[in-house]
């Protein structure tokens, strides 16, 4: 098992998990490669897959969850109760092994995973992940793809995580990307594609939805590396949107509290 020390990773093994979408995936990745990448089953809930689907993994790599130094899970916005299993999954691992965890934001990790596909954007160029956010809506950030530095980081935010209607978040990265090549991708990506090429431009690429374990594995690996890994009861959810349950319980106060009122 690799050893972890802080601000640096020796043989470093990294277990990457995403649940934010039906098509979850787990990830292996080791000394800057990824080993192998599985997805889930979207008929079947998180919770009743995730531990056989994380075991499988490792046993097929001759592993043990024992010898994951690193977690990292991809921490929305998506599906509420798949990152609330994703993120109390690894919770549950990283606390029992006594390993650091790391928080991805799955936009971002959708954003990396353009940045080094094949025909992904150059420097210079735009990354933007485009999400189902149910309701007509769609969960969006744009990134600027720059050199790698030392670090390896390759993304500059420019626009969001942010929630809203096509339309409006199509029209602010017209503005934000200033004619610069714009790549997007997610499972919203190919429906809002007329739209994304009207506000854009012809030469904006769209594409589907990759899976986003092995690209949440590697951004977990670098900030571990710059010792930016935490406890894992430190793992938050990033919604972008508020919960239903939190807006059904705020109006129902409300309306509560105008009762009162007008008696």
């Amino acid at each position: 098992m690799g050893e972890v020390i802080p601000g640096r990773l020796l043989t470093v093994i990294v277990l990457g998990l995403d649940t934010t979408t039906p098509v979850g995936s787990v990830a292996i990745r080791k000394d800057g490669l990824v080993l192998a990448v599985r997805s889930t089953d979207p008929t079947r809930p998180f919770s009743d897959q995730l531990p056989g689907a994380i075991d499988d993994l490792l046993r097929a790599l001759d592993l043990a969850v024992t010898d994951v130094d690193v977690f990292g899970v991809a921490s929305g916005p998506g599906s509420l109760t798949g990152l609330r299993v994703g993120i109390a999954t690894v919770q549950g691992l990283a606390l029992a092994l006594g390993r650091p965890a790391v928080a991805v934001s799955a936009l971002e990790a959708l954003a990396q995973a353009l940045s080094v596909a094949r025909h992904g954007p150059a420097a210079g160029e735009c990354a933007g992940a485009w999400t189902d956010a149910h309701r007509g809506e769609v969960y969006a950030a744009l990134y600027l793809v720059e050199p790698p530095g030392r670090e390896g980081d390759v993304l500059r935010l420019l626009d969001g995580p942010a929630v809203g209607r096509p339309a409006e978040m199509a029209g602010r990265w017209a503005g934000v990307a200033s004619g610069r090549r714009v790549h997007v991708g997610g499972n919203a990506a190919p429906s809002s594609a007329a739209l994304l090429l009207e506000q854009l431009g012809p030469g904006t690429a769209i594409t589907g939805a990759p899976l986003l374990a092995g690209p949440v594995a590697e951004l977990a690996e670098r900030r571990a590396a710059r010792g930016e890994a935490g406890p894992p009861h430190a793992l938050q959810p990033l919604y972008v949107r508020r919960p239903d349950a939190e807006v059904a319980r705020d109006r129902a106060r409300e309306q509560r509290h105008t009762g009162r009122g007008s008696r």
